[in-house]
């Protein structure tokens, strides 16, 4: 759990009951209230949405450190196009990681 869960899921919650709050006044006889509801829903709405959004980050910078720290490789990008040929056997005169091919 993050710290940006718990708001998250309150603001939802809150989200929810103004958003059914401004429905249930706008089929009643109070339609103004509903007008002064809805853009509050709609705000909380975004602000949950952002929470949400931070927590994810939160949790996939976490799974990338673990990553990291079992020493995973998370991509391996080849670093010139003699490299990707010759499958990790050579390097380009340019390459900056130029290390002697291996012989077969």
């Amino acid at each position: 759990m993050t710290p940006h869960f718990r708001p998250a899921l309150l603001l939802t919650a809150v989200a929810a009951l103004a958003s059914a709050a401004a429905a249930y006044l706008a089929t009643t006889s109070t339609p103004l209230w509903a007008a002064l509801v809805a853009p509050f829903a709609v705000a909380l709405g975004y602000c949950a949405a952002c929470e949400w959004t931070r927590h994810r980050l939160v949790l996939e910078e976490h799974a990338r450190a673990r990553r990291a720290a079992r020493a995973e490789v998370l991509a391996v990008t080849p670093c010139c196009r003699i490299y990707e040929h010759s499958h990790g056997q050579a390097h380009a005169a340019t390459c900056p990681t130029r290390t002697r091919s291996r012989a077969s």
